[in-house]
């Protein structure tokens, strides 16, 4: 009797290890699963946060290109006022000088004509003709076409 108490109690004793070795294998399997499940979050945080920064990085560089462009078509726009500016000083320039040059012209040619009606009045006084250019003008107006032959 004493031999089949020890035995039962080595066979509690066993039931009693193996419980207490399953509930251990249940214990390290459900932290296992635990744990690759935290793995599981940690890995999905890290690609969204990756994610998050390449989204970021795309929109700082979309936004950099946008800047450059923008600086791009302000420099073009300066540049091609500049021009603009340069072009219009030029014709300017053109053009006062033409101004300058109708002036001179039209100064030479009075020069000019006051020095021919400066050496027609010395020979009318020469010759003693009086009221020559009143004469002449009225020569003038009569004939449409110009001077008469053998006028002075």
């Amino acid at each position: 009797r004493r031999r089949e108490e020890e035995e039962a109690a080595e066979r509690r004793r066993q039931q009693e290890e193996e419980e207490r070795r399953r509930r251990e294998e249940e214990e390290l399997h459900r932290l296992m699963k635990e744990w690759e499940e935290d793995e599981k979050r940690r890995r999905e945080e890290r690609r969204l946060e990756e994610e998050a920064k390449t989204k970021r990085l795309a929109a700082e560089a979309e936004m950099l290109r946008r800047r450059q462009a923008e600086e791009q078509e302000r420099l073009r726009q300066e540049q091609e006022q500049r021009e603009i500016e340069e072009q219009r000083a030029k014709e300017e320039a053109k053009k006062q000088a033409e101004a300058e040059e109708r002036k001179r012209r039209a100064a030479e040619r009075s020069l000019f004509l006051d020095s021919l009606f400066d050496e027609f009045e010395k020979a009318c006084d020469q010759a003693g003709v009086e009221d020559t250019l009143d004469q002449a003008f009225a020569e003038l107006s009569a004939e449409p076409w110009g001077t008469p032959p053998g006028s002075p």
